[in-house]
């Protein structure tokens, strides 16, 4: 899925999920927090090692992608409170 929006990837995370369980199927899941491991190691060198090790085809272009065009946006909301 190319320029899915997080908020459509948990909504259609959560309708997999729930579908499995109505069908009691088990769920499993596994959840990594990326964002700091990857602020001191050179992209490129990175990629030249996986590229070593066989990882190819579209997993490294999806590490590729996450490496080369990560984009971070925050959200802020003032509330008053009377």
């Amino acid at each position: 899925m190319n320029n899915v929006s997080t908020k459509s990837a948990v909504f259609k995370l959560s309708e997999s999920i729930f579908s499995a369980w109505n069908n009691k199927e088990y769920v499993t899941g596994l959840f990594c927090d990326l964002t700091k491991a990857f602020e001191s190691v050179s992209h490129e060198i990175f990629i030249l090692k996986l590229e070593f090790y066989g990882v190819q085809g579209s997993i490294l272009n999806w590490i590729k992608s996450y490496l080369h065009t990560r984009k971070q946006k925050s959200y802020t909301a003032i509330c008053q409170f009377t």
